[in-house]
This record gives C-alpha cells, sequence and structure tokens, in this order.
C-alpha cells in the first residue's frame, strides 16, 4: 500500500507490539524498509512472516539505511536505553515520551544530550 507518507519506517523488536505497530504504520500507507529481531535468524524468520523484505542483522545495518526516516523501537523495555542513547550517537532526532524525557534527566553523565541535541518531547497515544 502506498500512502501519503513516501517515508520508510524500520521497526525494532518483532515481537507482538512490533507486530502491531507494522500493522498501524502499514494502515497509513507508510513503507516497512525493515525489521530487526532479538537475533538475525528472529528477524529474518519474522519479516518474512509479516511480509516485510528486509530484515537487519544488526543495529548499525538498520541505522546505515538511506530507505529508514523514522524508526519505531518496539524491543524489550530494558533494550530501549542503550538503542535511544545509539541513536543519539548517530544524530537522528528522537522522539520521546514525556516520561523518557523526566527518566533522562536522571541519567548520570547522559544530561548533556539533552542540551546539545535534537529532542523533541511528545505525548503518549495508544495505537
Amino acid at each position: 500500500m502506498t500512502g501519503p507518507f513516501p517515508i520508510g519506517a524500520a521497526v525494532i523488536g518483532t515481537g507482538f507490539i512490533g507486530t502491531v505497530h507494522i500493522g498501524a504504520l502499514r494502515r497509513l500507507g507508510v513503507r516497512i524498509a525493515g525489521v530487526l529481531g532479538s537475533s538475525p535468524e528472529r528477524g529474518a524468520a519474522r519479516a518474512q512472516e509479516l511480509g516485510v523484505a528486509r530484515a537487519y542483522r544488526s543495529l548499525d545495518d538498520l541505522l546505515a539505511d538511506p530507505a529508514v526516516q523514522v524508526v519505531h523501537v518496539t524491543s524489550p523495555n530494558a533494550a530501549h536505553y542503550a538503542q535511544l542513547f545509539y541513536f543519539l550517537e548517530w544524530f537522528f532526532t528522537i522522539l520521546f515520551t514525556v516520561e523518557y524525557i523526566l527518566r533522562l534527566l536522571v541519567v548520570q553523565n547522559k544530561n548533556r544530550y539533552l542540551f546539545s541535541l535534537d529532542l523533541k518531547p511528545v505525548y503518549k497515544f495508544h495505537i
């Protein structure tokens, strides 16, 4: 489906929530550029099941893909911080929920990002 959004989305996490995000993005007409699973094998299997053309082997692989303009992080919560700070190192604009901004304010030695890079707080909504 092609729609009003000429962007490519990647989804990190291929479980239940990742599948929900992929479905919602498709309904909006957003092209799914690829998925990143918990392992290359899991990602490849789920990409095939979900009809996604590409399964990334690593976060570096995903971030280097010029077809990706937006990333949905649906990985387990414990992985979020490492992934989000990795995005910051690649100079991505990050859309955070208000809760994430508040959590980042108290993370030692990480608050430098709040003042030096492009962060946008957003309000949480459910798809």
